[in-house]
């Protein structure tokens, strides 16, 4: 599971999902529900896409922008390691 902070004070938990690479970027897509029927947000992931990995602590780190929250260390450097990897 993901938080993204939608604004300051406003958070949400987005069903998210890694698109594979195709034509020079992929796409980190977000949904409101689990069947993923509505997409809420996305992300076009290319080699200029800003990845900061917020506190090594915790689950905190952000994508082009917008920040993100893992239920733990392990799972952020998942995501991460997935993401620098596409």
């Amino acid at each position: 599971y993901l938080l993204r902070e939608d604004r300051p004070g406003l958070v949400s938990a987005p069903y998210c999902e890694l698109h594979c690479h195709s034509e020079g970027s992929a796409l980190f897509a977000m949904y409101g529900s689990e069947r993923c029927d509505r997409r809420d947000g996305a992300i076009r992931i290319s080699p200029n896409t800003h990845l900061l990995d917020r506190a090594k602590s915790n689950g905190c780190f952000s994508m082009a922008g917008i920040n993100f929250s893992a239920r733990n260390v392990q799972e952020k450097q998942l995501w991460l390691r997935a993401i620098r990897n596409v």
